[in-house]
């Protein structure tokens, strides 16, 4: 690979949709303590908050929806999605060599994680659940 070069990726509206308004996407680059922070906000504006991680995000995203149920008293029901997610990454030649453009597709983990303060029965039938703890 030392012959090749990640191309740009032109920009696909369709490929990461916007955030919902109660939603918090995991990543690396934000710390714990701000992502508890946004997550009790959109709980307490919607009464539910979504949580989003993918890939290496996961065990900080786990972690997010351990810290928001203690701090709301174990009372918050809890609705859990797994997956998989493919990415594309388009390679080409870092010099004007006769090799080939490569794709590689990357299968990535993902979860998806309901909080709620009501029990909601139409994600019981997709997800796993996890009543509240008191």
């Amino acid at each position: 690979m030392e012959h090749y070069r990640k191309a740009e990726q032109p920009a696909d509206p369709a490929a990461a949709p916007p955030a919902a308004d109660n939603e918090v996407r995991i990543t690396m680059a934000k710390s714990v303590t701000q992502l508890v922070d946004q997550g009790l906000k959109k709980l307490e504006t919607h009464g539910s908050v979504v949580i989003v991680s993918k890939g290496k995000a996961i065990n900080r995203g786990i972690t997010v929806v351990e810290i928001i149920k203690r701090r709301k008293d174990g009372k918050l029901h809890q609705y859990n999605q797994m997956g998989i997610v493919t990415t594309s990454e388009q390679w080409t030649p870092a010099k004007d060599d006769e090799l080939d453009t490569i794709v590689v597709d990357t299968k990535l983990p993902i979860t998806v994680i309901h909080l709620s303060v009501e029990q909601n029965k139409a994600l019981e039938l997709t997800s796993g659940y996890q009543a509240p703890s008191v």
